[in-house]
């Protein structure tokens, strides 16, 4: 009982923060749309090298090589979204694990035993 009275607390606190929180669809969505971005910008860098490599023409070769280049950058670019967005999703995990832990901690400080709670419960529903 008194573990869903601190959950029903605990509901009613975020509530009234009042942050703006990601929603998690768009948020896969987005580290999907990395991983695609990271490999496009690889096809791209080896597309463009081996293709330079095979003309003889210095001026094509230029442009090829800026092609691999701009693969790189791409590649870097879907790395970062890939990153942060699984980052985002650990952490946001990590914080809630340390808001539990804080309040089983606070609650053991101040004696506050759920144990006792629902081993209370339950010999009443033997009787």
């Amino acid at each position: 009982m008194a573990e869903q009275n601190r959950a029903a607390e605990f509901r009613a606190e975020i509530s009234q923060m009042r942050q703006k929180t990601g929603k998690a669809g768009t948020e896969q969505v987005l580290q999907a749309l990395g991983v695609i971005v990271m490999l496009v910008g690889v096809v791209l860098a080896i597309i463009g090298y081996f293709a330079s490599t095979n003309t003889s023409n210095s001026l094509d070769q230029r442009e090829l090589v800026i092609l691999a280049l701009l693969g790189l950058a791409v590649t870097i670019v879907g790395a970062v979204m890939f990153l942060r967005y699984s980052m985002a999703r650990f952490l946001r995990f990590w914080l809630l694990r340390q808001i539990y832990e804080n309040r089983r901690e606070m609650g053991e400080m101040l004696g506050i035993d759920d144990d006792d709670d629902e081993d209370d419960d339950n010999d009443n529903d033997d009787d």
